[in-house]
């Protein structure tokens, strides 16, 4: 916890630091990685240093300043750090002020929006829907199906006007998570309808299934249910055929330093809590003011170059 607490601290540094032009850009000799690691694990009492590994980035944008990885030890979790052109200082955060902030966060959710859209994933709504929600959900976790609930509290007029995408993120700390993201995504490998009926099912359950029984319970679940083909729904199960769908959501979750369910994501901007009712319709609200804003804006005219950066 001590660690953990200072870790935080650490990423929460932010720094505002100038920003030039640098044409070449000096590596980190590997000498120098091992002085730096060994100082940040000293610095903030992680442990013994041999247990971390140091990895130095790529230059950020057209400056000299780089980012560095650090991971090991007792953290769970890579951290990201940025370390200044004469490797001296290190940096929780950068903040280019001669960037738009409103443009920059607009490219950077694009971005991620099309990272988070780039493969097939169970979804429901209208293709052309100016509001994506996309969440990394567990359905062993009682705040998913809280948040399920949400979603069906939307008003009418509301709901017709998004999209919602579902990527598998079943956390280790729950016996029968894995198992029934794979029972979902064998049921989506035969419809979006397939895959939203048998969500619905498990979460209605959740409080009475287990690991040790799930198998059992899901195909009974399964045979309910008229939109799933049973005998293929059984082969898929048994073969842990989806295997890899589920382990490719995990691994975006983990590129994207997602920890923990449900992760919601509108319109490609991370939203930084568990919201109520109110607050969700706020954030979509958001979200289809920002759309209507962004079209045909002088924004559109500078994305280009700030995507260059």
């Amino acid at each position: 916890m001590r660690n953990r607490a200072k870790i935080v601290w650490l990423l929460c540094l932010l720094a505002v630091v100038p920003i030039y032009t640098c044409a070449q850009c000096t590596a980190i000799s590997s000498e120098k990685q091992a002085a730096i690691l060994q100082n940040l694990v000293v610095r903030f009492n992680l442990g013994d240093p041999r247990l971390f590994s140091l990895t130095a980035g790529n230059p950020v944008s057209d400056t000299c300043y780089r980012q560095i990885i650090l991971e090991g030890g007792d953290l769970q979790h890579k951290v990201i750090l940025f370390i200044s052109p004469d490797n001296r200082f290190v940096f929780g955060s950068l903040a280019d002020v001669t960037v738009d902030p409103v443009l920059e966060a607009k490219v950077e959710s694009d971005r991620v929006q099309r990272l988070l859209l780039s493969d097939m994933s169970p979804h429901k709504g209208s293709e052309n829907a100016q509001v994506t929600i996309v969440e990394f959900g567990d359905l062993q976790c009682p705040y998913c199906k809280q948040f399920d609930l949400l979603l069906k509290s939307l008003p009418a007029e509301m709901q017709t006007k998004i999209r919602i995408v579902y990527k598998h993120l079943p956390l280790p700390k729950h016996a029968w998570a894995f198992s029934a993201a794979l029972a979902s995504a064998c049921a989506a490998a035969q419809s979006d309808e397939a895959f939203w009926n048998l969500q619905d099912e498990i979460l209605k359950e959740q409080q009475d299934l287990t690991a040790l029984g799930f198998r059992d319970e899901i195909l009974k679940i399964a045979a309910r249910l008229s939109v799933i083909a049973p005998a293929a729904f059984l082969s898929c199960v048994d073969s842990k055929a989806a295997e890899s769908i589920v382990k490719r959501d995990m691994k975006l979750a983990e590129n994207l330093s997602i920890h923990g369910t449900p992760t919601i994501f509108i319109n490609g901007k991370r939203e930084p809590k568990f919201p109520t009712l109110d607050e969700l319709r706020q954030w979509i609200a958001d979200a289809t003011q920002l759309q209507t804003e962004v079209a045909g804006t002088p924004h559109q005219q500078n994305e280009k170059e700030l995507n260059r950066k």
